[in-house]
């Protein structure tokens, strides 16, 4: 191409706010396509300890103040972001939404008026995923409505979400399977396993690890009650769980309950997870509802074995158990007989963790998701260039 290729996000939230998945991979993508030489802005929601506009690992971000509250809220954040795209038009070739809510609408909407491309990345399938909540009311289904109609690609993560789409009727020639990318190289096996459980006054302990917020759609209650039964047989086992979130004071009364005081502690969020993948066995995720969790894959990059629940794009990640260990949603005893075979296993563990490990370095790697999204960007480009 001529002159470098522009990419606007949009994404709700944006680091260093507490973000979630999508937000995180929208950062990580956005970095990744600078260092390939495109040129990305980010538009987001602004809070009041963070300026307006900063520049920051090559790329700039647009921060939109928040005004009122719920819907209010929403709907300044709509307009604003709209209005910036407007203004900016001239300044990018291609309008990326991350997650199918108010960004979305924003990227449509003006994309459409502009003669743009609209990418609109979904999140998550099942019953906590894009889709169905967006379903579930008429302002979600007018929303999807206007993303059919408008959008010029839609991002699936995973099977499920790819037949939610095309069942929602979105048009199978704009809904395309992408993968969320992980830096193997910030991300990397351990080298002192035990000198990093030391740090964490862990000494000798077999230790299981959890990343996530503490929330319905991670079955964590029932995580618990598996790790219980493990530790009828295994003394030395431990949890850790990372992340905080609205079940966290159920779980810790769950806790308490069960005399798991000094087998489980309750991190809380942190800014950097690696010291806790260091320290760790087995990586665990017990959900009932994901996408295409940027945990498990850190996880895998770490070189974890890891236990996951058949859900969202966890069998294709893990190579339908290749790489890793699957078991049935909601199923405490599967759980608990994963963790069992394991750790009477320890061989079995670090085959696990080397398997993930490769499966990212050929799979995941943000290098080689950075560049399918480059080509999907010049192709929309050049489709939008012949047409218009």
């Amino acid at each position: 191409m001529e002159e470098n290729l522009s990419i606007m996000m949009l994404v709700n939230e944006f680091p260093p706010l507490k973000v979630g998945g999508g937000e995180r991979q929208a950062e990580q993508l956005s970095i990744q396509l600078v260092r390939q030489g495109l040129i990305v802005g980010v538009i987001t929601r602004g809070a009041q300890n963070l300026p307006d506009y900063e520049e920051r690992d090559g790329l700039w971000v647009q921060r939109i103040q928040p005004r009122g509250s719920g819907k209010l809220e929403s709907l300044n954040f709509l307009f604003g972001a709209m209005w910036q795209l407007w203004q900016r038009r001239n300044d990018y070739h291609i309008i990326h939404a991350h997650l199918a809510f108010t960004p979305a609408i924003a990227a449509a909407l003006i994309g459409k008026a502009l003669r743009k491309p609209a990418i609109v990345k979904f999140g998550n399938s099942g019953q906590f995923g894009d889709v169905q909540v967006s379903q579930a009311t008429r302002r979600g289904r007018v929303k999807l409505a206007l993303l059919r109609r408008w959008g010029k690609r839609f991002i699936a993560l995973d099977q499920a979400m790819h037949a939610e789409l095309l069942q929602a009727g979105f048009d199978p020639l704009r809904v395309q399977r992408m993968h969320n990318g992980v830096d193997a190289v910030r991300f990397h096996p351990a080298n002192d396993l035990q000198s990093h459980r030391v740090e964490l006054g862990l000494r000798q302990k077999t230790v299981l690890l959890y990343i996530g917020r503490l929330s319905p759609q991670k079955s964590l209650p029932l995580l618990l009650e598996s790790f219980n039964e493990l530790t009828q047989t295994h003394p030395n086992v431990f949890l850790l769980l990372v992340g905080d979130g609205p079940d966290r004071p159920a779980l810790a009364a769950q806790t308490l309950r069960l005399g798991l005081r000094e087998r489980i502690r309750f991190v809380g969020n942190v800014s950097d997870v690696r010291p806790y993948l260091a320290a760790s066995d087995i990586f665990v995720l017990p959900s009932v509802s994901e996408g295409m969790s940027n945990a498990l894959l850190e996880a895998m990059s770490s070189g974890l074995a890891c236990v996951v629940t058949r859900v969202g794009n966890a069998a294709e990640m893990l190579q339908n158990g290749a790489c890793g260990v699957l078991v049935e949603a909601g199923n405490q005893h599967d759980l608990s007989d994963a963790f069992n075979t394991l750790l009477q296993n320890p061989k079995r563990i670090l085959e696990l963790g080397q398997k993930a490990r490769q499966r990212v370095e050929e799979n995941y790697a943000i290098q080689i998701v950075g560049r399918k999204y480059q080509a999907l960007y010049e192709e929309l480009l050049y489709a939008n260039s012949v047409f218009h």
